[in-house]
């Protein structure tokens, strides 16, 4: 299993928006990075709880019709 540390330096280096890319070859590659990411998530709660604030802070926002949650900070997972 991999650590939330690692984890988190995964989510950070995420591409969160490939889906918005013209490039089908960019797509490609951000769609099977985000099925190890949700792979990696359904590890534990802890790691489905990571992805979901990194998911509604990189989501959220008047762009998306939401209010955007504060960015995740390690401290709020004990990292």
């Amino acid at each position: 299993m991999i650590s939330l540390e690692a984890f988190w330096n995964v989510l950070c280096r995420h591409d969160w928006y490939f889906e918005f890319s013209d490039d089908f070859s960019v797509w490609k590659r951000g769609a099977a990075a985000e099925s190890q990411v949700k792979t990696i998530a359904s590890q534990s709660d802890k790691h489905q709880q990571l992805f979901e604030a990194f998911h509604n802070y990189n989501f959220g926002g008047a762009s998306f019709g939401t209010n955007r949650p504060d960015e995740p900070q390690k401290s709020d997972f004990n990292i």
